[in-house]
Order: C-alpha cells, then structure tokens, then sequence
C-alpha cells in the first residue's frame, strides 16, 4: 500500500506584521516493494511515480490544492524529489517522493473558534 508521512521542518517560511505568515509542509509519499533489481527497474519503467509528480505539477497549475481548513490556503506544492528507492532490505524497499506544501495562513487562525 501506499503511506503519507510527515518530514520534519520549521514550517514558518515568512512572517508578516499583522500577525499572519506564509509556511510549509514536508512530506513523502511512498510504498514499500519487494526488493530486487528487476523490481526497483520495473517501478521506474512504470511510471507511476512520474506520473504522480505530472499530476500534481498539473493540479499547481489549475490551482486544485487539498482543504486546510478555515484561514488557511494552500498556494503551491512542490516536488522536492523525484521518486527514489530508499530504506533497502533484505527482501524490501521503501519507494518515494518527497513533496512541500506551501500555504498562507491567516492570523486569525488562532483565534477562530
């Protein structure tokens, strides 16, 4: 199956006087396969994980973000890797692709209800 698992950061990227500030979020989305040589080659030739990342270029462009909830918008996601393998063992490997979020987040996020 596939995982979504957060990537530690300072999320404040530019803070602005009125109280209000632009951050991010790290992130990787991954699957866990068997290992192998021919494996790993035949997830690359697949393609998913470069059609993954053309469909989120795709989703930037057309401004379709995830919902963060009141005072928060979503602005960008970027790709901060391609995919690769990662965490090799014996039998598995972790494949994945590192992406950020970037969001404005209003000053009045901490303080709504």
């Amino acid at each position: 199956g596939y995982t979504v698992d957060t990537v530690p950061c300072e999320p404040v990227v530019q803070k602005y006087t009125d109280g209000s500030d632009k951050r991010q979020f790290l992130f990787v989305f991954a699957s866990r396969e068997k290992y192998g040589e021919r494996v790993l080659e035949n997830i690359a030739n697949s393609g998913f994980y470069d059609d993954f990342a053309d469909w989120i270029e795709r989703n930037n462009w057309q401004g379709i973000f995830p919902d963060l909830g009141d005072y928060r918008t979503p602005y960008r996601i970027d790709i901060a890797s391609s995919g690769y393998a990662y965490d090799t063992g014996d039998d598995t490997a972790r494949y994945q692709i590192q992406l950020r979020l970037m969001y404005y987040q209003d000053r009045r996020y901490f303080t709504h209800g």
